[in-house]
C-alpha cells in the first residue's frame, strides 16, 4: 500500500475524533484494514471514544494480527493499540490478555543479536490489563509471577506494577521476594 494512501486513511480516522457520533462504521471498517498502523489508529480511537460495541471487532483484529505476526504486525503496533483499547473499554475477559502475555515476536534487526523480541510492550500491557479481569485473584497472581521472570526488563517492570495494583499480603510478599532476589538490570 502506498504511503500516501496510508496517511489518508490515518487522517480520516483522526478526523472522526471530532465527530464521535459518526465514528462507529468507519472505525469498524478501519479495524479490518490489513495495515497494522491503520488498524492501530482505529483501535486507539475506539478506546478513546469508549465505543464498547466495537469490542468484538477489536478482538477479531487482535486474532488476525497474531497470525504470521512478523509479517502482519511488525513491531506489534496493532496488537499494542488493541490491548490498550480493550483495557480502556473495560473489557474484562482475560483470554485475549493471556494470549498477549504469552506472545513473543522475534524480528530481524541489523545488529547483534540478529533478532529482537518486539512484543515486550504487549506482554507488559497485557499484564497490567489482567489486573482488572474477571479471574480469580490467585490465577492472576500466578500469571503475574511468571511475568516477573520475563527476559525483557520492561515486562518485568510492568509485571511488578500490575502486582502492586492487587491488594493483599500475598501481592506484597511477591514484590518483596522479587526485590530481595534482585534483578540483572536494576
Amino acid at each position: 500500500m502506498a504511503k500516501d494512501a496510508i496517511e489518508e486513511k490515518v487522517a480520516a480516522i483522526e478526523a472522526l475524533r471530532g465527530a464521535p457520533a459518526t465514528a462507529f462504521d468507519p472505525l469498524r471498517s478501519a479495524l479490518k484494514d490489513r495495515n497494522n498502523y491503520v488498524c492501530s489508529k482505529a483501535a486507539a480511537l475506539a478506546g478513546d471514544l469508549h465505543l464498547r460495541d466495537l469490542i468484538p471487532d477489536v478482538m477479531t483484529a487482535f486474532d488476525r494480527f497474531l497470525k504470521d505476526p512478523v509479517k502482519t504486525d511488525p513491531k506489534c503496533w496493532a496488537k499494542n493499540a488493541i490491548v490498550k483499547a480493550l483495557k480502556d473499554l473495560g473489557h474484562d475477559d482475560a483470554a485475549v490478555f493471556l494470549r498477549g502475555i504469552a506472545h513473543v515476536q522475534m524480528e530481524p534487526v541489523w545488529a547483534k543479536p540478529p533478532f529482537v523480541d518486539t512484543a515486550d510492550t504487549l506482554r507488559g500491557a497485557c499484564a497490567l490489563a489482567l489486573v482488572d479481569c474477571s479471574l480469580p485473584r490467585e490465577t492472576i497472581l500466578l500469571h503475574l509471577a511468571d511475568i516477573l521472570a520475563d527476559p525483557e526488563m520492561r515486562v518485568r517492570i510492568d509485571g511488578a506494577r500490575a502486582i502492586a495494583q492487587l491488594p493483599g499480603q500475598d501481592a506484597i510478599l511477591m514484590l518483596r521476594v522479587k526485590a530481595q532476589a534482585g534483578d540483572k538490570e536494576p
